[in-house]
């Protein structure tokens, strides 16, 4: 059993959490800022949809995503004991990956936006995010002693030879295409009527079945290489992991969205971030299962 030095005079308060998380959402709007202006000296084009919305619902939208985001992320940020650099790379990957690629790359498929804006918007988002994650690694310290990022890897990657490691990884990536599938499933007779009417003015569509099994099966591989090295470097038990993975990839896949999709619908954007929240609770159940490690972990 690893022995770790712990600083619980560092955790933060309840308190501590919410005024923590208000100053990383202030911050996380500020990076949005820039980003945009990035953005648009370099040129990129926007969609037509963004010059339709309304920008004081966007800005209240995207201010309480970004509490949600940093109450979650931030707790999960405690856990991880390496260096700074390390603790902002694992963060940043996580909210680009989850709250932007994977979004960006369904909506290339499930609606008929624009794609000339959607590299402004990436190119905006990961300018945000690097801000966030830097907010969330100095604002929500580690409970452990931090140790080396390459001891701590090794440490977690013996545990298995690379096949195994990556068989685990690929049959995890592809255990999220059962599990969209079924709670999709669930929800499609009260969802399908805002996709299947052109006449709302949403840009909403449904690709054809097999389009729909290749991008989950993408996505889902795409969520684990996410949350891997978050794997790689957990030290508490499976089933935290299990948690903190479901909530993570719940609120950046799906609730934040859903709460900063303004010109949404309430009753999709409810019903979709319900959906969202349990299979990726489900998911996340699946990739502590499959990738956790136990022999010289509790749990």
């Amino acid at each position: 059993m690893i022995q770790v030095t712990t600083f619980p005079h560092r955790h933060p308060t309840p308190l501590g959490f919410v005024w923590r998380s208000l100053l990383a959402s202030a911050g996380y709007i500020v990076a949005l800022a820039l980003g945009g202006m990035l953005a648009s000296a370099l040129g990129l084009p926007t969609s037509d949809m963004a010059s339709k919305l309304d920008m004081s619902q966007l800005l209240v939208g995207m201010f309480v995503g970004g509490i949600l985001i940093s109450v979650t992320v931030g707790a999960l940020a405690t856990k991880l004991a390496v260096p700074q650099v390390a603790r902002v790379s694992i963060l940043f990957s996580l909210l680009l990956i989850l709250n932007s690629v994977l979004n960006v790359l369904e909506s290339l498929f499930f609606t008929t936006l624009a794609r000339e804006g959607q590299l402004a918007g990436i190119v905006t988002q990961a300018v945000g995010y690097l801000g966030l994650a830097v907010l969330l690694a100095w604002l929500f310290p580690s409970d452990e002693m931090p140790r080396p990022l390459r001891i701590v890897v090794r440490e977690t990657w013996e545990q298995r030879s690379s096949l195994a490691w990556l068989g685990r990884l690929v049959l995890a990536g592809l255990l999220y295409i059962p599990t969209y599938w079924t709670f999709g499933m669930l929800i499609a007779p009260i969802v399908l009527p805002y996709y299947n009417n052109p006449a709302l003015g949403l840009g909403l569509v449904v690709p054809e079945p097999g389009t729909i099994l290749a991008l989950e099966a993408m996505r889902g591989l795409l969520f684990v290489l996410a949350v891997f090295p978050v794997v790689l470097v957990w030290r508490d038990s499976r089933l935290s992991l299990a948690v903190w993975l479901g909530l993570t990839i719940a609120v950046l896949a799906g609730i934040a969205p859903m709460v900063q999709g303004t010109f949404l619908p309430v009753l999709l954007r409810l019903v979709h971030g319900a959906e969202i929240t349990v299979d990726s609770l489900v998911h996340g159940l699946l990739i502590a299962w499959l990738l956790g490690v136990g022999a010289w972990r509790k749990g």
